[in-house]
């Protein structure tokens, strides 16, 4: 597990391996792990159990990194799931969550404000989604990037579109939840929609997006308007925390 405080954020991200983090479940909790689907096996035996829901394996594996997560940083709360964005309430500070996976990795990411979002991806992006989902400019900037750190480039943009949306959505469905139910779906399909074709450079330059490309420090931060983004290039995990709700 790695840990990193992204200070001008003000939030907390844990990145680590799937495996790693479901050997830890089972050891803490004796979690039966199938193939694909894990089941807790703990209270079998209670007069009113009721078989619980499965989980998947990332599924699993992010909720354990977040544990551990609070442990780390002495902000232990039980995680509120009925409602988006995830929170929790650790030393009377309310903390918003947001989770990502792909592939054998899982990331966590943790603040103060509700409209964040995280998305670590192992695999390569598809030239055929750079066409159907990269805007004129974000080609431009991607051709000018030498062969050896296209492909990290390409992350970089993906990963930041889908923060984007789950900082958006997750604002969008909180005020939904507070105003009118009925109309939640609607609102996230319109927000999914819309949010992979957003443009990473109507808020960034051209030289901006290259310092998060950088490999010489831990991680990079770069500081918007309303948002502070951010990249780990080791990783190619990239996250969205927004300034104020």
């Amino acid at each position: 597990m790695q840990i990193y405080h992204l200070t001008l954020a003000n939030a907390w991200l844990a990145i680590a391996n799937i495996d790693e983090m479901l050997i830890d479940e089972i050891l803490a909790n004796q979690v039966a792990i199938d193939s694909d689907v894990c089941f807790a096996t703990t209270n079998f035996a209670t007069t009113n159990f009721t078989k619980p829901k499965p989980k998947s394996k990332s599924s699993l594996a992010c909720r354990q990194l977040l544990s551990q997560l609070q442990i780390a940083i002495h902000q232990i709360g039980e995680l509120n799931e009925s409602e988006f964005p995830y929170c929790f309430i650790a030393n009377s500070q309310k903390w918003f969550v947001s989770f990502s996976h792909s592939q054998y990795q899982v990331a966590v990411l943790l603040a103060n404000v509700a409209n964040i979002g995280v998305d670590i991806e192992n695999k390569p992006i598809k030239s055929g989604v750079v066409r159907r989902f990269f805007s004129q400019a974000e080609n431009q900037w991607l051709g000018q990037i030498d062969m050896e750190h296209a492909q990290l480039a390409k992350t970089l943009l993906w990963t930041l579109k889908e923060s984007h949306i789950k900082a958006t959505n997750n604002k969008a469905t909180n005020n939904q939840q507070n105003n009118q139910q009925t109309n939640q779906n609607s609102q996230q399909n319109l927000t999914l929609a819309k949010g992979l074709g957003v443009n990473v450079l109507q808020w960034a330059r051209f030289n901006e997006l290259g310092l998060l490309l950088q490999n010489n420090k831990p991680y990079n931060e770069l500081i918007l308007a309303n948002a502070v983004i951010g990249f780990l290039p080791n990783f190619q995990c990239g996250w969205w925390v927004g300034r104020s709700l």
